[in-house]
């Protein structure tokens, strides 16, 4: 007669069990991360010049990281007939933009690093965090919020 290895519902057996779906688990959420990882580096963004010759000049622009103005990830830019703003090269309807803030994201007792974020619907784009160029300066941080939110009120 044959004798299992172990009985399935004794101890060994429910612990063996649950690191199996453990494991199955930590395999399925490993997939995942990988697959959104893809696609983030699928997706990409527009430079400064492609924006410029698919919307053209825009009507207003805030300059979210002084060392980066000239570029498309240092500006917030906005086109007034489109609805639309281009926030790091990624244009995103206004109406989908849901709040502006800043936040500083250093780790205690280290230098002010603050980050503009804007809240939208966008199921992948939920949080979006535009870092701040001026690093540890809360009122410049302060006021490229109050213009992106200036921009976001014309339209509403």
């Amino acid at each position: 007669m044959i004798t299992p290895l172990f009985n399935l519902f004794s101890m060994e057996g429910l612990i063996i069990l649950l690191l199996a779906i453990l494991m199955i688990m930590i395999m399925i959420i490993h997939d995942k991360r990988k697959n959104r990882a893809a696609e983030a580096a699928q997706r990409r963004l527009l430079t400064m010049e492609e924006i410029l010759s698919k919307y053209g000049e825009p009507d207003n622009m805030v300059v979210v990281d002084p060392t980066c103005g000239n570029e498309a990830s240092g500006t917030v830019m906005e086109y007034k007939s489109l609805g639309l703003l281009v926030v790091e090269g990624d244009p995103i309807e206004k109406a989908h933009i849901k709040d502006v803030s800043f936040s500083n994201y250093a780790m205690a007792f280290a230098p002010n690093h603050y980050m503009i974020i804007l809240l939208t619907d966008i199921p992948e784009k939920s949080v979006i965090r535009l870092p701040l160029g001026a690093g540890n300066d809360a009122r410049y941080a302060d006021q490229v919020v109050q213009d992106i939110r200036a921009l976001l009120r014309e339209q509403r």
